[in-house]
């Protein structure tokens, strides 16, 4: 069982913050956000939610295309809150998409790439800590998009 800290949380700047935390990391490939203009809160712990960000983007600028860089995006749905980060990279083999949740799962490891295959074993570990999913939508040769849905914190609770 994963310890979190529950306190209130705007995800929207902690989001930017993430963002341009990560950066750095884009080099030429660069990193839109789209954010909303109004306030989207969770109860849950800020440094994991951050590790997870970090993790989601980091992952997309590895694999994505150079050139068409990443998006970020934040946004509500019903009583959840979605997070979403696409990358424009070959995407994820459909045979591969069931297992990249699981524990030391590496798709490179069937086609090169690098890993130790904790890191989406880790971010679906906190998510789901946080009353959270997880899924991933990808298409053969045309990207990924991980999204997060985390339970909408209301403004009195």
């Amino acid at each position: 069982q994963l310890l979190i800290k529950r306190e209130r949380v705007d995800l929207v700047p902690l989001v930017a913050d993430t963002v341009e935390l990560a950066r750095p990391l884009s080099a030429d490939q660069g990193i839109r956000f789209e954010r909303p203009a109004t306030t989207l809160a969770v109860r849950g712990d800020r440094r994991r939610l951050q590790q997870v960000l970090l993790n989601l983007i980091a992952n997309g600028l590895q694999h994505g295309a150079s050139q068409r860089g990443l998006d970020v995006r934040v946004g509500a749905e019903r009583d959840a809150i979605l997070v979403q980060v696409t990358d424009y990279g070959s995407g994820i083999p459909a045979e591969h998409r069931e297992q990249v949740f699981d524990r030391f799962y590496r798709v490179g490891a069937h086609g090169g790439g690098a890993g130790l295959g904790v890191g989406l074993f880790l971010v679906k570990a906190i998510i789901t800590a946080h009353d959270g999913t997880i899924d991933v939508d990808s298409t053969d040769g045309h990207g990924s998009t991980f999204t997060m849905r985390l339970p909408l914190q209301l403004e009195a609770a």
